[in-house]
């Protein structure tokens, strides 16, 4: 292990700089996702074919995002199958 790796008394920092970017980085990403949700904390009315549902605006938007980035790698590791 390199010297800035170690600490001053020779053992492996357990922090090391670039955990401590992702740490930052983490923190940032889970504030900015608590003020999103904070602030379109509104009820929204989603009118489906056969019936309604009353959902919060944050938490449909969250879910899209996530059904469109699931489907996006599906796609994506489809497409590399049948390329391969």
């Amino acid at each position: 292990m390199n010297n800035l790796a170690r600490g001053m008394s020779g053992r492996p920092r357990r922090l090391t700089n670039r955990r401590l970017v992702w740490l930052a980085f983490a923190a940032v990403t889970l504030a900015s996702l608590v003020l999103f949700v904070a602030d379109n904390f509104v009820l929204i009315e989603i009118r489906l074919v056969v019936t309604r549902i009353q959902v919060r605006l944050a938490w449909a938007l969250l879910a899209a995002f996530a059904l469109g980035a699931a489907s996006a790698l599906a796609i994506d590791r489809a497409r590399r199958m049948w390329r391969d």
